[in-house]
């Protein structure tokens, strides 16, 4: 199991919920990461409020992120299990493994 940040509904900070799941396996060219550390903006806070409205809901926050990678899809052959990554400027809440 592992644990996400979420919002179901917008609103302040109140609606950020912890919610344990079970993390799929990572598609053929893609990697799962375990996040160690995620950067949160000003804008998560317009998104999280409905200023500006996230792709659907339930949504996680985040754009970027530092971890370990854990596990890889059988097309990734440039990154390993164990590698150190960052990312930026993916989808909203597009990391589903947070530690």
């Amino acid at each position: 199991m592992a644990t996400r940040i979420e919002f179901h509904k917008h609103g302040g900070p109140e609606v950020l919920q912890a919610v344990e799941f079970t993390p799929a396996d990572p598609a053929e060219n893609e990697i799962q990461v375990e996040n160690k550390a995620i950067g949160i903006n000003f804008i998560d806070t317009y998104i999280r409020s409905g200023l500006y409205p996230p792709p659907s809901l339930p949504s996680g926050l985040g754009t970027e992120a530092a971890g370990i990678v854990s596990k890889v899809g059988s097309g990734v052959k440039h990154i390993k299990a164990g590698d150190r990554v960052v990312y930026a400027q993916s989808a909203l809440g597009a990391l589903q493994l947070c530690a």
